[in-house]
């Protein structure tokens, strides 16, 4: 008969017991490596070099692939970042520390862009609640692959006018920090978003001129066309059709990355000198070109709001300065961003994997649309 042997090994690692049938694992050594490694992540200032894969390998006397699975773990809980060609990097997520919060945004002289930045870096000097930074990027059809992450917890990206592309999109799904994206209808996809109603900020400037009278309207459209552009346009068509009303569209064929301000110009220009004022209400779909469009008319010696009467999208500090004052559809900022922050403080903390935010419109009503018709019916 057989005698019974036993063998003990005894190494720098977990504990194991050996049989001769087999190794049984006492402890789950990879989940133990790694709550070792989020400790000492932790004890380190955001955007600390971490621990090179040769040197983990050493230390706990294991292989590359041990390591590397356990730093994908720690890439999933968001406590190390990767960068390609230049090692594992922490993010401190002790609530110890501020969140940083970066705004990017094109480099392009649009007074929305300042004003969005402003009401958060406002927030964020009064709450304390967080850090805030901003950059501008080139315009270029790079944008998306330029996006500056490494140094932040989460950022927000008011992209180019126009549609996202799918490459781009993907992106964003790749990047190892949350993002939202401002501004930009992206659908019920899996990424956050914070959008206005851009259907019914059409309906409601149908409506506004439509109530004063107007039965002959046109539409200026001097953005490049996109998911919510199309929304805002078609919000404005259905409702002024579905009250009885004409709507004639004077598209201005403006691409990304272009100048819509002489544009505008030349494009309403061009149509007024064609076919005469043949509408009383105007729905310019971006206040971005307001200015010009009352120089069209002032230079034709048209007034606003005697001859033609006039509302736009967007909210801008200059619309109340125009003469006359502009109505206007605002989309209001303010009051989502302590939303924003908290929604993202969950995402940090895994509780949920993105957010969809829409705005309502609301009409800003000043001096620039008269009536000109008793009310009949009132919208």
């Amino acid at each position: 008969m057989n005698t019974p042997y036993y063998i003990v090994v005894i190494c720098n690692c977990s504990a194991y017991s050996i049989r001769s049938h087999g190794v049984e694992i006492m402890s789950n050594w990879k989940d133990d490596i790694a709550v070792e490694l989020k400790k000492e992540a932790a004890a380190l200032p955001p955007n600390s070099r971490f621990h090179p894969i040769r040197k983990l390998m050493t230390r706990f006397n294991t292989s590359q692939r041990t390591i590397e699975q356990v730093m994908q773990k720690l890439i999933a809980e968001n406590v190390v970042i990767r960068r390609p060609g230049d090692g594992y990097f922490t993010r401190n997520l002790s609530p110890r520390r501020l969140l940083h919060y970066r705004l990017l945004y094109p480099k392009w002289p649009s007074e929305s862009f300042k004003r969005f930045e402003a009401e958060w870096r406002t927030f964020a000097d009064r709450s304390g609640e967080f850090l805030f930074s901003s950059r501008t990027l080139d315009r270029s059809d790079e944008f998306f692959r330029t996006l500056p992450v490494d140094d932040c917890d989460a950022v927000l990206i008011m992209p180019p006018s126009g549609p996202i592309s799918r490459d781009g999109l993907r992106y964003i799904s790749s990047l190892p920090i949350p993002a939202v994206i401002i501004d930009h209808e992206v659908a019920d996809i899996g990424l956050s978003m914070v959008s206005g109603n851009a259907a019914a900020g059409g309906a409601i400037a149908a409506a506004h001129l439509i109530n004063h009278g107007h039965r002959k309207l046109a539409m200026l459209v001097t953005e490049p066309h996109g998911d919510g552009l199309d929304m805002r346009c078609q919000g404005f068509t259905d409702f002024a059709r579905l009250t009885g009303v004409s709507v004639e569209v004077i598209d201005v064929g403006i691409e990304s990355w272009s100048n819509p301000d002489r544009r505008a110009y030349n494009c309403l220009g061009a149509y007024l000198d064609r076919n005469g004022l043949d509408f009383t209400g105007l729905f310019i779909i971006s206040a971005h070109t307001a200015l010009e469009v009352y120089k069209v008319f002032g230079d034709r010696g048209i007034s606003i709001p005697d001859d033609v009467s006039i509302v736009a999208h967007d909210e801008l500090p200059s619309n109340k300065f125009m003469s006359p004052p502009l109505d206007s559809i605002e989309m209001n900022h303010s009051g989502v961003i302590e939303k924003v922050h908290d929604e993202l403080r969950k995402i940090l903390n895994r509780e949920k994997p993105f957010f969809h935010i829409r705005l309502t419109p609301s009409l800003i009503e000043r001096q620039s649309v008269r009536q000109i018709a008793a009310k009949a019916e009132t919208y």
